[in-house]
């Protein structure tokens, strides 16, 4: 399954995470781990015919962009650079579905596939400083992906109850 969440922070602390809940994993959220159920997205969006291989996540960062709103992010009249020529982008600095302190004013990119330990009904949370949205496609096709969670304003780091729409 391929899983994206983009999120925009302007100033402040920052902080982004991304847990589950489901077969094989604890019933409360639980950070994805990244060293062991994902995969990370190729820039060139080669997608995987297995998840064996290489683990962890893509993050791409546009610096320089003022506001807290992912429109700042995403809209090519207010990023032109968005989404093809991110500032820096890397696959080797994260192992599980979290980061913070990393600056002010960037927005942020992360994208994987997802390789669930066993088939069932899996549950996502989602928090971020600031706006945040949580992607999966139902296949390992990213044109197919569909918004599953959003966080309108920032929670605390791994606060996935301060509004609805974070599960």
């Amino acid at each position: 399954y391929y899983i994206e969440v983009l999120h925009k922070e302007g100033t402040g602390g920052d902080n982004l995470s991304v847990a589950w809940s489901g077969p094989g994993i604890s019933a409360t959220p639980t950070l994805i781990d990244g060293s062991r159920y994902l995969r990370p997205s190729e820039r060139e969006n080669i997608v995987p015919e297995t998840c064996d291989g290489a683990t962890g996540i893509l993050r791409e960062t546009w610096t320089g962009i003022s506001g807290t709103d992912l429109d700042a992010l995403i809209d090519p009249t207010q990023n032109p650079n968005y989404p093809n020529s991110p500032s820096s982008y890397d696959t080797s600095a994260l192992t599980e579905f979290r980061y913070a302190d990393n600056g002010d004013n960037y927005g942020a990119r992360l994208q994987a596939y997802l390789c669930p330990p066993y088939d069932g009904d899996y549950t996502f949370w989602l928090a971020s400083d600031d706006q945040g949205r949580l992607s999966l496609s139902s296949d390992m096709d990213p044109n197919n992906k569909t918004t599953i969670a959003s966080v309108p304003d920032w929670p605390s780091d791994q606060g996935y109850t301060r509004y609805p729409e974070e599960q």
